[in-house]
């Protein structure tokens, strides 16, 4: 009995090592077992060498699944700045919404983010938070600048942009941005939604 487990955990070692060690040890050990145990051992010591390996290999998976998406998020960011460089050349300003632009320049400091933060409205639904030079921050998210980015006159949901309806921040209808339209619905609540456009023209992460 000893001898078999032995024999096991030395063939699932080998195996391991080098799966054509196996013919070796079916050439030595032929005598000690029957066909039947022999491909029983060789059974259960490849299924033992590949649980090993997924073991090893998973970790190294991840972290290349995590990189592609950090690159892939930093291609984006790239396409995003150029997309404005390029409408700023066109224009003298930037793709924003004049509500925005009002809204930045009562604030005091012609400052507006334009992204997802996660903070309250100031009370008077400026669209801010406590902190600007005036008290308050502007901030929206991005679908605005996306809108006008990529010359979109309604959403995916079919909502109209209220940037660029009737193309009037974007007159010469130029698509700075060329960007993935993922099909997410916001209103589902889903969990880590895909990247790319949401219907609600929302650009996010990878």
């Amino acid at each position: 009995m000893r001898f078999a487990l032995l024999t096991q955990y030395t063939l699932y070692l080998l195996v391991l090592i080098n799966p054509i060690s196996k013919i070796f040890i079916l050439s030595v050990l032929s005598d000690q077992f029957s066909q039947r145990d022999m491909r029983k051992l060789i059974l259960k010591s490849t299924v033992f060498a590949w649980a090993i390996l997924l073991v090893l290999i998973m970790p190294a998976l991840a972290a290349a699944k995590k990189h592609a998406l950090m690159m892939k998020a930093k291609t984006e960011m790239s396409d995003i700045v150029n997309a404005i460089n390029a409408y700023d050349t066109d224009y003298g300003r930037f793709p924003i919404s004049t509500n925005e632009q009002a809204a930045a320049y009562l604030n005091g400091n012609n400052d507006f983010t334009c992204g997802l933060l996660q903070y309250p409205q100031s009370p008077n639904n400026t669209l801010s938070w406590p902190g600007g030079a005036n008290g308050y921050y502007s901030y929206d998210n991005n679908n605005n600048v996306i809108s006008i980015l990529m010359d979109l006159t309604s959403f995916p949901n079919s909502l109209p942009t209220p940037a660029n309806s009737n193309h009037q921040k974007n007159p010469k209808q130029v698509k700075y941005l060329n960007a993935k339209m993922s099909g997410y619905d916001p209103t589902t609540g889903q969990l880590n939604p895909p990247g790319g456009v949401d219907n609600s023209g929302i650009y996010r992460d990878p």
